[in-house]
């Protein structure tokens, strides 16, 4: 190989490898500008661990979602963890809610390409699970902030008048965590008001 034919493929390489980052920021930045806003209420999440470091791990209130595929559920090859489409509506309250999962993207509405585990109780297949596993189960903030952000969540989320939820927006399946909320304000300004109270 020559060496214009040894410079021709390194550019190849090198162009295919900057490529691909650029791609995903390319679709995360289309999803924040271009994507639908959805409300998640979210639950605290055990064991609780204040050392995470920059990020806020989240639980949310609905992780399962009933099967709408076609076919009677469970179907052979369907248990352990598989990838489905999840459809997205929104409640009376203003929350988004899972509305049906299945193996084909829907029609119509928006959605989210998430894994799933599947738990098939074969004595009453009434009782069988998915679990859906989202792909914003993370908010990452400010390193400094982030442990006392998570303590503040963890703990009002365990009072019985718990009101926090996340932003997402959501675009041709694809989701961009937009914002944490406590009591309906960013919890950025939470930390920051705690932080700055004598």
């Amino acid at each position: 190989m020559n060496r214009m034919m040894k410079l021709s493929v390194f550019a190849l390489v090198a162009a295919a490898q900057l490529a691909a980052p650029a791609w995903m920021i390319h679709q995360h930045e289309q999803t924040l500008r271009y994507g639908t806003v959805y409300k998640f209420r979210t639950v605290p999440v055990d064991p609780y661990d204040p050392f995470r470091g920059r990020y806020v791990m989240l639980g949310f209130d609905q992780n399962t979602a009933p099967w709408t595929g076609p076919g009677v559920f469970p179907a052979n090859g369907f248990e352990g963890r598989k990838r489905f489409y999840a459809s997205i509506a929104v409640g009376e309250d203003g929350f988004a809610k899972f509305s049906g999962v299945g193996p084909n993207r829907p029609a119509s509405g928006d959605h989210l390409r998430v894994s799933a585990w599947v738990w098939i109780d074969y004595s009453d297949p009434s009782k069988t699970a998915i679990r859906l596993e989202l792909p914003f189960d993370r908010y990452y903030m400010n390193e400094r902030l982030a442990p006392e952000a998570e303590s503040e969540y963890w703990s009002r989320n365990r009072e019985e008048a718990k009101n926090s939820y996340v932003t997402v927006r959501v675009l041709n399946g694809r989701a961009v965590l937009e914002g944490l909320y406590l009591d309906g304000q960013p919890i950025e300004d939470v930390i920051r008001k705690k932080i700055a109270a004598p």
